[in-house]
Parts: structure tokens; C-alpha cells; sequence
């Protein structure tokens, strides 16, 4: 399991959300970039992790940070 997670700049509340594999996940994103007309900018990159500053093409500053990671789920909450 990966989960993304996107936390805007402006301190609205983060995105997150599931997924089954990392392939699945930064499909999420490119639908995420897609809706807010923006571009990721890589600023960390790992064999488990990836994170990115989201640009808004139109305003040309960071919106967002997004993050892809590997989640196990808690299964005491299930």
C-alpha cells in the first residue's frame, strides 16, 4: 500500500488518500496536478519516498507539497 499526501501552502486542511501501489498513487497525482493546474517539482526522491513542491503554473509559486510513500495500514483500528 502507498499513501499520498498533499498539504497546501495556504493551511487548508492535507489530502490523503490510499492507494495499492505506487503506480496508483502518482496516477492520483497527475489527476490532482491536472484539476489545479500545476506542475510537481521534485525535492526529494527515494527508492521509498517521494515528495514534490506543487507550482501553480499561472502564479509560478508553490501551492502544495505532495508526498508518496509506502502505509501500512493500522489494524488495530479496523
Amino acid at each position: 500500500m502507498y499513501r499520498l499526501t498533499v498539504d497546501p501552502a495556504d493551511h487548508r486542511p492535507e489530502v490523503v488518500s490510499t492507494h495499492p501501489d505506487r503506480k496508483t498513487a502518482a496516477a492520483a497525482l497527475a489527476d490532482y496536478l491536472t484539476a489545479h493546474d500545476c506542475d510537481p517539482e521534485p525535492n526529494q526522491l527515494t527508492a521509498e519516498h517521494q515528495s514534490y513542491d506543487l507550482v501553480s503554473l499561472a502564479e509560478r509559486n508553490v501551492i502544495a507539497t505532495a508526498t508518496i510513500e509506502p502505509h501500512q495500514p493500522d489494524m488495530r483500528a479496523a
